[in-house]
């Protein structure tokens, strides 16, 4: 689980997408990655996500050839990501000491298109299923725009370079929590 403050990063598609190039950077050293989302448009299910996924498996930087990105049924889904938020709710009442958003990495310890298929040897056709059964047959869209296509010498710059600020209302309402934080840590919301 990735964690940031808001002085960073929001939590909209392009950081759960910087947070996904990062994990399979890192972690991933499969040829085949399976992703389990659930039907969120703003996060999982759109346009910008299908981007990503092509990006990968074209790009050298990542051994992924292949990702099938499934989709769970509309509320009849719970993934393991919604289980480690009630987790973290349901410890934190043992850990006393939570002031800055760091300490909570000692807390966290762990439409209707249902499947994409995104492969290395064809990096600009998106494959799709209207249903996680593996005897469907995947439709395909042609994704290649006239010009360049050459995905791997495209640069992703931070969304962020210089962090994100935040509203003064919300500056307020920490600087008013003050008096309950241990004064060795409010330099971190004093200094934003």
């Amino acid at each position: 689980m990735y964690v940031w403050d808001k002085t960073i990063a929001s939590m909209g598609l392009q950081e759960i997408g910087s947070c996904l190039l990062r994990f399979i950077k890192e972690k991933v050293k499969t040829k085949k990655l399976i992703v389990y989302s659930d039907q969120c448009s703003g996060q999982n299910r759109n346009i910008k996500m299908a981007t990503l996924c092509q990006y990968i498996v074209a790009h050298t930087d990542y051994t992924v050839d292949n990702i099938d990105h499934k989709f769970y049924v509309s509320g009849h889904s719970y993934l393991a990501c919604d289980q480690d938020f009630g987790l973290v709710e349901k410890k934190k009442k043992f850990f006393k000491n939570i002031y800055l958003p760091d300490h909570w990495t000692t807390v966290i310890k762990w439409l209707s298109i249902q499947w994409l298929l995104f492969n290395k040897m064809h990096p600009f056709t998106l494959l799709f299923k209207y249903s996680n059964n593996e005897d469907v047959l995947f439709e395909n869209v042609d994704l290649k725009k006239r010009g360049s296509t050459d995905l791997t010498g495209i640069k992703l710059d931070p969304l962020y370079p210089d962090g994100q600020s935040i509203s003064c209302e919300k500056k307020k309402d920490l600087l008013d929590l003050l008096p309950s934080i241990p004064p060795v840590y409010h330099s971190f919301y004093t200094s934003y």
